[in-house]
């Protein structure tokens, strides 16, 4: 069976986000419902305990999306289309690195003219003073 692509995760992880999301909204609504009562009197114990195994499930949702999110992120580094593209960075950093190099030694070469120039110069002020 082929590894799934980089799309095909994130499809998946979407489908299933999408459905823990619409659970956790009618939570949100069933909570709501609850409490509207409060505009006209007081919670009942039993309403309150409602309420409160709400709120629980509710949590037991969103810990449910932040683990599939932890689960998506290893799958999708051991996609393809990731090693490609850390490969290609890691070809650019390479490329990066090498002109790099090169300009620290074009600035070193520049430099020790420089120096040779400053040296003839001194050399032909001296010679000039002399004549």
């Amino acid at each position: 069976m082929p590894k799934p692509t980089f799309g095909e995760i994130v499809t998946a992880a979407d489908e299933r986000i999408t459905a823990l999301q619409k659970a956790e909204h009618a939570l949100n609504d069933e909570i709501a419902a609850v409490r509207a009562v409060e505009w006209q009197r007081l919670l009942n114990a039993d309403e309150l305990e409602k309420v409160v195994q709400l709120r629980r499930a509710k949590g037991t949702v969103l810990s449910a999306i932040e683990e599939l999110s932890l689960v998506t992120v290893p799958k999708l580094d051991d996609t393809d289309e990731v090693k490609r593209l850390l490969n290609a960075m890691e070809g650019i950093r390479t490329m990066l690195k090498a002109e790099s190099d090169s300009i620290k030694n074009a600035a070193a070469v520049a430099t020790s003219i420089a120096n040779a120039i400053q040296g003839i110069a001194s050399f032909a002020a001296k010679l000039a003073a002399i004549v």
